[in-house]
């Protein structure tokens, strides 16, 4: 078949195959030598899912740490070379940069497939997009293992101790954004932080109350990383609104920078303005005149 210009089409003759198994597909990630070559592989290695999905989670999860910290992976290494993933061609980056991008894109990646922000009917803004189908792993009435591993990963990716590695300070960035959505969704819809089905089996209820106050503590500790507590006065529905105002008043009794772990008062914290404190104020006044 001939091109336009008259010589044959440079794909003709070319065999070529899907890569059909994860396994093939971490082999290539891990034999490949360029920033761009595992590019290519994170943009579509989440639509092979192994045996067991947590695998391809788990390890872009892997990949993802520290893409927050600009200088997470420094080291000595002196070289810089230009390349086409900087945003001007006079810059020239080096191997730590590459590694940055690289974290960053593959946290990208897991947002887009599953944490996509889009509008329910309501027109609120963050809703969980269950792209990779974690609306079956996750769902209330089929409460199994994957669905806890999924969700243990996500908690320790945001373990307070690292959240200045994992939590973007650009709120406005894709992935800030893909953050703030995960911890609105603890807040808001995950089905762990309801009071559980009625068919639940009793075990699992109690697994689901036994989880109520780690996440959604974690989720005011994420949100306030981010600096946007402020928005969940706005927000128009709580699973567990009772579970946010003791998360809200707890959090705002630790302080805010790192490495202090002086505790304080909820009146010292209210009396600093603390976003903390008034936001549960604010929300404390909204859930009593609502009740």
């Amino acid at each position: 078949m001939d091109t336009v210009i008259g010589v044959k089409h440079p794909l003709m003759g070319r065999v070529l195959e899907p890569i059909r198994h994860w396994s093939e597909w971490k082999e290539r990630f891990e034999s490949a030598r360029t920033a761009e070559e595992m590019l290519g592989l994170l943009s579509y290695g989440l639509r092979i899912q192994p045996e067991n999905p947590c695998d391809a989670f788990s390890f872009y999860l892997e990949l993802a740490y520290g893409h927050a910290k600009y200088d997470y992976f420094k080291t000595d290494d002196p070289e810089r070379f230009t390349s086409p993933l900087q945003d001007k061609r006079e810059w020239k980056i080096g191997g730590n940069e590459l590694r940055t991008f690289i974290a960053q894109y593959a946290w990208k990646m897991l947002g887009e497939y599953y944490f996509e922000p889009q509008k329910d009917e309501e027109g609120e803004k963050e809703v969980l997009f269950y792209g990779g189908g974690l609306v079956d792993t996750w769902s209330p009435v089929t409460y199994d293992k994957s669905g806890e591993q999924f969700l243990e990963q996500l908690l320790g990716f945001f373990d307070p101790e690292k959240m200045e590695s994992n939590i973007p300070s650009d709120t406005r960035s894709t992935a800030g954004k893909f953050t703030s959505t995960f911890a609105r969704w603890l807040l808001r819809d995950h089905p762990y932080t309801w009071s559980g089905p009625i068919n639940a089996h009793e075990a699992s209820r109690r697994k689901i109350y036994a989880r109520k106050e780690k996440e959604t503590v974690r989720a005011i500790q994420i949100l306030r990383r981010l600096g946007t507590l402020e928005g969940l006065r706005s927000m128009n529905r709580f699973a567990n609104p009772h579970g946010v105002l003791e998360a809200l008043q707890e959090t705002a009794c630790t302080s805010p920078f790192r490495h202090e772990h002086k505790r304080r008062t909820f009146e010292e914290a209210l009396s600093s303005n603390d976003s903390t404190a008034v936001t549960y104020m604010v929300l404390n006044a909204r859930f009593s005149k609502e009740s």
